[in-house]
């Protein structure tokens, strides 16, 4: 049998959080994940798989309160050449005064 090619992929996963019923969203959530695939759409793919379970596991011993709704993976990168040094994120968050 023929190995497939792998390469790593950073993508980014979108989540609201939501509580109460009705489920009101309370804040969004950011993942990073790092994935296998042979290629871009395999890792897409992926990532749609992982945020659907990541989605309906319940938040114990808050079952029911707190829900993660799935929004979709917006961004992903393919990991061509690990650099040592090479920035993979940055995120810029204002002080109070300069809001």
């Amino acid at each position: 049998m023929e190995s497939i090619p792998s390469g790593w992929y950073l993508v980014k996963m979108n989540f609201d959080v939501l509580v109460g019923q009705p489920a009101t969203p309370i804040q969004q959530h950011t993942q990073w994940r790092l994935l296998l695939a042979p290629d871009v759409h395999t890792a897409m793919a992926r990532a749609e798989e992982i945020g659907r379970i990541e989605g309906q596991i319940a938040m114990p011993p808050l079952q029911g309160l707190i829900q993660w709704q799935y929004h979709g993976a917006s961004e992903i990168f393919p990991l061509d050449q690990l650099l040592d040094g090479a920035e993979i994120f940055s995120h810029c968050i204002p002080t109070p005064n300069h809001a």
